[in-house]
């Protein structure tokens, strides 16, 4: 599909030259668009749960709930285009809800509506997004790096360098539609990876794991048994060794003195029967 039958677009209509005394003081001057921003990202967070339940029951998006998705992300863009010095002009305090852009603003970013949303592809689109956040995690990183980049070389040159202004619109651009592609709100994503993140105590365990864990302790029971078992058989075999050693030593006892009250061949033989008993 060409870029230009694309439904969302994206541009940036400034020269590259920019007055050398503006990255040092833009971010100072967009504080009060920023606070604006804060709080239409704010409200856009409940706007994504009842468009998530609209799609839903509905399998579209209704008018006003799509204006106002448009609008936050139009202003983004116009927000951050001047937060990195990319623009002159101070962006207007404007809140257009249409989806083509006015072309007032040099930042202009116009999404056209879909007639019918699939009400099934709502739970897996963030499934078919991965690829999106791996590139657009990329294009993040080397942004950043331009953007340093281009803070000195307007500080020094007083322009952007050929081709560096443009890998920040790509950059806006993809994750403009990354998000025009997830119609479930940003709250709900970041519960469910907090939740998968940690231990699994808040997911249903599956039935061959019950199985495997009912099964491991069972055998561990009749481990126990088992030992419990051989541990009282051992205790008895030593207290029947220890009787009958003690009734050995007490017959033992008895014919010695039975010995002593018997005189010559009979005294030997008793002597040596004992010492066999002894031995033995």
């Amino acid at each position: 599909m060409p870029i230009s039958d694309f439904p969302l677009q994206l541009d940036l209509d400034a020269p590259l030259k920019v007055a050398r005394w503006r990255p040092l003081v833009h971010w100072l001057l967009a504080i009060p668009q920023v606070l604006v921003l804060y709080v239409l990202s704010a409200v856009q967070g409940v706007v994504w749960l009842i468009s998530f339940f609209a799609i839903l029951f509905t399998g579209k998006l209704p008018e006003g709930l799509f204006g106002f998705h448009v609008m936050t992300m139009r202003y983004q863009w116009r927000v951050y285009s001047y937060l990195f010095f990319m623009r002159e002009p101070y962006p207007e305090f404007a809140f257009p809800m249409e989806g083509n852009d006015p072309g007032t603003e040099p930042a202009r970013l116009s999404i056209q509506p879909a007639e019918r949303l699939s009400r099934g592809m709502i739970f897996i689109k963030w499934l078919l997004a991965i690829p999106h956040y791996i590139v657009l995690l990329l294009l993040g990183i080397v942004v950043y790096v331009f953007i340093i980049i281009g803070f000195f070389a307007v500080l020094i040159t007083g322009a952007w360098p050929a081709g560096r202004r443009g890998n920040r619109r790509r950059q806006r651009r993809e994750r403009c539609r990354r998000v025009r592609s997830q119609p479930r709100p940003r709250r709900a994503r970041r519960a469910r990876r907090a939740t998968h993140g940690r231990r699994d105590v808040l997911l249903p365990v599956p039935r061959a794991v019950q199985r495997v864990r009912r099964s491991g302790a069972s055998r561990s029971a009749a481990f126990r048994n088992a030992a419990t078992r051989a541990l009282g058989g051992m205790r008895e075999r030593r207290r029947a060794v220890f009787a009958r050693d003690d009734d050995a030593r007490a017959r033992a006892r008895v014919r010695s003195a039975r010995v002593r009250r018997q005189p010559g061949r009979a005294r030997a033989r008793e002597g040596r029967a004992i010492r066999d008993v002894g031995a033995a």
